[in-house]
C-alpha cells in the first residue's frame, strides 16, 4: 500500500493545481496508519467519520496531510 500511495501521490502532484493532499483512515486501523506516517504525511488529528464506514471502524477517522512543497517524490525501493 506504501508503493500505490507513494506512486498516486507523485501523479497528483504532476497537476500543479494540487498543493496538499490528504489521506483519512479509521482510528483503529494501525496498518493503515503506517502508510502516511513512511510517506512524511503530516497527522492533523482525529474526527467523526462521515460517509460509509466498514463494520468494524469506530466511527472516528485519523487524517494525515502532505503538502506540495514537503514533497521531493516518492523512491520505490522495489
Amino acid at each position: 500500500m506504501t508503493i500505490a500511495a507513494g506512486l498516486l501521490t507523485d501523479l497528483a502532484f504532476a497537476d500543479l493545481e494540487i498543493d496538499q493532499l490528504r489521506i483519512i483512515h479509521d482510528v483503529t486501523n494501525f496498518s493503515s496508519a503506517g502508510v502516511p506516517r513512511r510517506l512524511g504525511y503530516t497527522l492533523l488529528g482525529d474526527r467523526e467519520a462521515t460517509g460509509l464506514r466498514a463494520l468494524d471502524d469506530v466511527g472516528i477517522d485519523c487524517m494525515w496531510e502532505l503538502r506540495r512543497a514537503d514533497w521531493s517524490g516518492y523512491v520505490s525501493l522495489a
